[in-house]
């Protein structure tokens, strides 16, 4: 089957990529002109230079694909430009609209587990705007909603680590403490890269995921404070934890893009923070046949993260 991939350079897109090529698609990689090419590395892939949320740079893309796998997200807005409207909805909605012109077959979306049409949450707002485009397209569909997604080179463990290891900068001799924000007893369930990027390109030639939106997740549930002693052992790191109310937080996490260039948490993540992000624990087995990965036999990575 002849496979369009967005966001094939990014976490999940390179692996997604690599599994792709395995099955024995051919496989060709919508990138940016300015996008490193270095995770496609070695791999049989045709790269076409686009972007989805540059409408222009499609056509021509999708001519002969048969199916579409949608990747492309950001968990952190950079206005004016890097929003969550312009980079999930609008941009699915120029995808969808020219896979419909090139007479594509089907449509994989990745999305969040909580997707909801609640402008509470803009991150998840989004990603259900997106949801609902790709559904209403008329092309056969399969959106799949994870939890958090772990592995070398992701966002949340990663930086989850950092902040284990010590503390927020400018801060080592007032705070040796790891901040838990709020509870610490908001659920998620890991599932490791490679599983989701198994699920995400066996989706597009699986028939009992068509027409469908299924969630993943790995095999356990996981408080946020379990995720922070779990990190804890795995990086051979012991400091005491302190938890600070999220109204409390709200200040600090305002002001954090004034020192920050990259903040540990931004003001819509503090938004999200008492939302659970599980599912049930077999699900990937039942939608997709096979046993996720276990969290901490998976971990190893963190000890070399910065």
């Amino acid at each position: 089957m002849h496979v369009l991939l967005t966001g094939a350079t990014g976490f999940i897109g390179r692996r997604v990529a690599q599994r792709l090529v395995g099955l024995g698609h051919e496989v060709r990689c919508l990138v940016r002109r300015t996008a490193d090419l270095a995770p496609l590395s070695g791999l049989p892939v045709e790269v076409w230079a686009g972007d989805v949320t540059e409408p222009d740079t499609l056509p021509g893309g999708l001519d002969g694909v048969a199916a579409v796998i949608h990747l492309v997200g950001i968990i952190r807005e950079r206005p004016p430009q890097v929003t969550f409207p312009r980079v999930h909805a609008e941009a699915t909605h120029h995808l969808v609209e020219a896979a419909k012109a090139a007479q594509v077959r089907r449509i994989v979306f990745l999305s969040a587990i909580g997707a909801r049409p609640d402008p509470t949450y803009p991150y998840l707002l989004s990603k259900w705007q997106a949801e609902e485009l790709v559904k209403g397209s008329g092309i056969s569909w399969t959106v799949i909603r994870s939890s958090i997604v772990y592995g070398e080179g992701d966002e949340f463990m990663t930086r989850l680590a950092a902040l284990v290891r010590r503390p927020p900068a400018g801060d080592r001799k007032l705070s040796p403490f790891v901040t838990i924000i709020g509870s610490g007893k908001t659920r998620f369930q890991p599932i490791l890269a490679e599983d989701v990027a198994r699920c995400v390109a066996d989706a597009v030639s699986k028939d009992d995921v068509k027409d469908r939106q299924v969630e993943i997740g790995g095999p356990e549930r996981w408080t946020y404070e379990e995720l922070v002693d779990a990190v804890m052992d795995t990086i051979q790191v012991r400091r005491p934890k302190v938890h600070v109310p999220v109204a409390l937080m709200r200040p600090a996490v305002a002001l954090m893009p004034l020192v920050y260039k990259e903040p540990p948490i931004t003001a819509t993540q503090l938004g999200m923070i008492a939302l659970d992000s599980v599912c049930e624990p077999d699900a990937v087995e039942r939608s997709f046949g096979f046993a996720p990965a276990r969290l901490r036999e998976h971990l190893d990575y963190l000890k070399a993260a910065p």
